[in-house]
């Protein structure tokens, strides 16, 4: 987060950075397992909404906000209108996909997080986040009461990835 708040001090209008700062933010919480203070909303939302006032045309910084958007400040109906923005914008650019799956879940649409995370591993199949994307099918199967389905999903990613976080006891 230091990292890209430098980067805004060499060029305010990068948006990007601004939409990286809430991401880090979000990554923190997935990763460390805690709770969002309201100071660490307040500087993701801003961070989110400063993006967006500088650009409305990067798929990037649309899907990077997004996701943000959803999971930390639970602004899920505008993340979603900030996703599909996103995905007509470029449709084979990862990150949209993995927004769009996430906020999918966030919703409660977990069809629609099935089919994101199937599309993204078509568009990128050795993917590193795999594990991430993997655990986004497995949590849509279960959201859709398809429990051997998931637990098949979790097993298999499991095999590969037996230390990642989302499998994790």
């Amino acid at each position: 987060r230091t990292l890209f708040k430098r980067v805004i001090e060499q060029d305010p209008e990068f948006a990007a950075a601004y939409a990286m700062i809430a991401q880090t933010y979000s990554a923190e919480l997935g990763q460390k397992g805690i709770l969002a203070t309201p100071e660490m909303r307040a500087d993701a939302l801003l961070a989110i909404n400063t993006a967006l006032s500088i650009t409305n045309d990067d798929a990037f910084v649309l899907s990077r906000c997004a996701h943000s958007m959803a999971y930390l400040c639970q602004q899920y109906d505008r993340a979603a209108s900030v996703v599909d923005r996103a995905i007509t914008l470029n449709p084979n650019l990862a990150s949209v996909w993995v927004a769009r799956g996430w906020v999918s879940i966030m919703l409660g649409k977990p069809e629609h997080a099935i089919e994101s995370f199937e599309r993204l591993l078509k568009i990128s199949p050795l993917d590193p986040a795999k594990p991430f994307i993997m655990a986004g099918i497995a949590f849509g199967y279960f959201y859709l009461d398809r429990y051997d389905e998931g637990q098949l999903t979790a097993k298999d990613i499991m095999q590969l990835f037996p230390h990642h976080m989302s499998f994790g006891a």
